[in-house]
């Protein structure tokens, strides 16, 4: 840590305690208490109010805030929801640095603030499916995209062949309930869309690279063809299961009609088969009015399904 940010950090270590001791703070920056002495005289000089009580410690005069990072209650409460989504949606990699962001967060508060987040901190909570902490890669390829390195990666395709490629970063996107990198591949001499989860191995290299373009991840988002033809399904489900149709089936539904006690809905895919397994988990109530290839795969799996369960 160079001396700048080490005195923006030991402002916010100060606003986060009532009175710390000198040797606290050596221990926690890890220098010298000499060093510490003289960063508190720096702060002084500087037009920080930072009051000495000998043989007690250190604090900053009351009231005082670092006026760039000053937060609302509800601003802060959203970052604070933001770190329990982070937690479900990123790695390690970046889990770890969110939670120390939110520490500092909560550090330059004002009493009343902190209090509010103490509060609301163990009445929240985010479930669903938590991703893979070893696989996504995305502290490192935050600095490949940021910093415009060339990564070197082992990447296992959708075939599970492996290869060895280098490639140069344009975005990391987040769809289809996956992270995923657009990156130039030098391999195959063309944009290519990596899912994060399949990259075995990864280097950020020295190198850098003059970026192909203006990436934006929205314009990618809404150019992005699937990889295979789609086909559209009429399906009629019951009204209580269309919450959890909406949130499941990622694609999105594209329309939907009240009818009586359901709701005709339209859904796209790529893949008949899937949605024929997937429509499985809604039970009887479920009614495919078209492609009819869809009607005759569920009735197949159903029968296959109950053959296995015989006594």
């Amino acid at each position: 840590m160079n001396r700048v940010d080490r005195l923006l950090a030991m402002i916010v270590f100060l606003q986060g305690r009532r009175v710390t001791r000198a040797e606290d703070m050596a221990a926690h920056f890890e220098v010298s208490a000499r060093t510490v002495y003289r960063d508190l005289a720096a702060l002084c000089e500087a037009g920080v109010p930072v009051v000495g009580e000998p043989g007690v410690g250190y604090n900053l005069m009351k009231g005082y805030h670092l006026p760039p990072v000053m937060f609302t209650q509800e601003e802060a409460g959203a970052l604070f929801v933001a770190g329990e989504l982070a937690e479900r949606l990123t790695d390690a990699s970046v889990q770890g640095p969110v939670r120390e962001a939110l520490q500092k967060v909560r550090a330059i508060l004002p009493r009343t603030g902190q209090e509010f987040v103490n509060r609301l901190e163990p009445r929240m909570g985010v479930s669903g499916h938590r991703m893979d902490r070893r696989k996504a890669w995305l502290g490192r390829l935050h600095t490949a995209v940021a910093g415009h390195h060339v990564v070197r990666m082992l990447y296992r395709d959708g075939r599970d062949e492996a290869s060895t490629r280098e490639v140069e970063p344009a975005g990391l996107l987040f769809y289809g309930g996956r992270w995923h990198l657009v990156a130039w591949c030098r391999l195959r001499e063309d944009e290519r869309d990596f899912r994060t989860d399949r990259i075995e191995k990864l280097e950020v290299l020295a190198e850098r690279f003059q970026p192909r373009g203006d990436f934006r991840a929205d314009d990618y988002l809404s150019r992005r063809k699937p990889d295979a033809p789609l086909h559209e399904a009429v399906i009629r489900f019951p009204r209580w299961a269309m919450d959890k149709v909406r949130r499941d089936w990622l694609s999105g539904v594209v329309t939907e009609t009240a009818e009586g006690d359901g709701v005709l809905t339209t859904l796209r895919t790529s893949s008949l088969d899937w949605l024929a397994r997937w429509l499985l988990a809604y039970g009887p109530e479920v009614r495919i009015q078209s492609p009819p290839d869809l009607r005759s795969k569920v009735r197949e799996l159903a029968l296959e399904t109950a053959s296995t369960h015989e006594a």
